[in-house]
């Protein structure tokens, strides 16, 4: 996952150490989806996809009778050791 150098200079944070990010270069493969948006408050920085993540997370917790959240708790009922829905 590529990193800006400039928004984490911005957000005063480090590169991460793990295997899978690396700098924003000019031959980086879709670099729109590369983390760019500097988070200071929290000494990070995020992608656009982040933040589209985190909100369709939200939403489908803040919706638990919705059709898809019976189907994720049916599916979970029959993963075996999560026990039976209440």
């Amino acid at each position: 996952m590529p990193v800006g150098p400039a928004a984490l200079e911005a957000a005063a944070a480090r590169m991460p150490a793990d295997r899978p990010h690396v700098p924003l270069t000019a031959g980086t493969v879709l670099p729109f989806l590369a983390d760019r948006l500097p988070m200071a408050v929290f000494a990070n920085v995020h992608s656009a996809g982040d933040f589209a993540l985190h909100a369709g997370l939200s939403q489908s917790q803040e919706s638990p009778g919705t059709t898809t959240s019976r189907r994720a708790v049916a599916t979970a009922a029959t993963i075996p050791g999560l026990g039976r829905p209440a």
